[in-house]
């Protein structure tokens, strides 16, 4: 009690923090970000590498059973599509020589939304797969085949190809590659456009007005808000 009655403020003890207790946080801070960037960085590469080498497998699976369809057809659109694999595996493997250190700041953000782009890619290519389990790559009929309006083909009628455009956007976002943003525009979307166009073509041939229908009441490619 000092003079006159009056009270001093009691004394705040005195906290000393280490630098070793300030650098825990940044430490686990790091660790977090070195997970998360090894994470996208696999998703992405396993995901456009795994895409390129089921094309290229099922091309080859295709050429060889040739002669089990209906109906089989091979021009230049569907020449120019299939060296497209190739690409997609070729940008892989110069892209996964980037440094797998920790992304900084809007990097690691691409890396990620990379990521996920690349798993819807992977996610409606799967949903055409289960939708239609015969899905096979060219441009072919089967002596038995059907029409499939069930599933993801009664929202767009090429799903594995809007996949192929997700995939493809994915991998160019994640490395902020203009390359690959570049070559998916100008290649990528093209080629398959025209690919598209020789498909409808061969299954007008085939199924006439049914399939004039289908493509009048489901958009190709964008889904309708409903």
């Amino acid at each position: 009690m000092g003079s006159a009655g009056y009270n001093q403020p009691a004394r705040l003890p005195l906290v000393v923090v280490s630098a070793h207790q300030l650098r825990r946080p940044c430490a686990s801070l790091r660790t977090l970000r070195d997970a998360l960037t090894t994470v996208a960085f696999l998703v992405v590469l396993i995901g456009a590498g795994g895409r390129a080498v089921g094309v290229v497998v099922g091309q080859v699976h295709t050429l060889l059973r040739r002669q089990q369809f209906r109906t089989f057809r091979f021009g230049w659109a569907e020449l120019v599509t299939w060296i497209e694999p190739f690409l997609l595996g070729a940008a892989t493997c110069v892209l996964a020589r980037t440094p797998r250190s920790a992304a900084p700041g809007t990097a690691l953000v691409a890396l990620v939304a990379g990521a996920i782009i690349v798993l819807c890619g992977y996610g409606l290519l799967f949903w055409a797969i289960w939708s239609w389990p015969a899905l096979f790559v060219g441009h072919a009929i089967l002596p038995d085949h059907q029409l499939v309006r069930t599933g993801v083909y009664g929202v767009v009628r090429h799903p594995a190809y809007l996949a192929a455009f997700v995939i493809w956007l994915g991998l160019g976002i994640a490395f902020r590659s203009v390359g690959v943003v570049a070559l998916t525009a100008l290649y990528v979307i093209p080629a398959y456009l025209a690919y598209i166009r020789s498909e409808e073509k061969m299954m007008r041939e085939e199924f006439g007005d049914t399939y004039r229908e289908y493509c009048r009441d489901v958009p190709g490619l964008i889904p309708r808000l409903r």
